[in-house]
């Protein structure tokens, strides 16, 4: 029974002069497992960071695009205004109608800038200036039984 005793020492003996030498590459695999960490890590915070630039940049291009929209009715409004003031000048009433059916087919955006609201209150005061034209001279048309 001694001998048995004996000979499983020397097994547990080699068992644990095995574990012993495991020792240094558990070590060493607990390091590598940490610099992978830090690094998994900081791949994360620069991951995270190129997100929230390509957000930025995203709401960025949507302002963009709806600035140049703005800018586009902006520019359409004020060219209505321009002809329909020169066909009133000129008499025309008819271009001025056909050039006000045109744009009032476009609805303004509620949140309108100072100019385009300066520029459809100009076009409002020539439509309502054309109503009063068109109005005497039917009247006027009228009265010299004209119609």
């Amino acid at each position: 029974a001694l001998r048995a005793l004996a000979e499983q020492g020397e097994e547990v003996e080699a068992l644990v002069q095995r574990k012993r030498s495991l020792k240094p590459l558990v070590v060493e695999l607990r390091s590598e497992a940490d610099t992978l960490t830090r690094r998994l890590k900081d791949s994360s915070t620069v991951v995270q960071r190129v997100v929230e630039s390509v957000r930025v940049l995203d709401t960025a291009q949507a302002n963009t695009r709806k600035a140049l929209e703005r800018t586009v009715d902006i520019v359409g409004l004020k060219t209505c205004v321009e002809e329909v003031a020169a066909a009133m000048q000129a008499e025309n009433w008819e271009k001025a109608a056909d050039v006000m059916q045109r744009h009032l087919k476009v609805v303004p955006a509620a949140d309108g800038g100072s100019g385009e609201e300066a520029a459809m209150q100009a076009l409002r005061r020539c439509l309502a200036e054309m109503q009063t034209i068109i109005s005497e001279g039917c009247q006027t048309a009228a009265d010299a039984g004209d119609m």
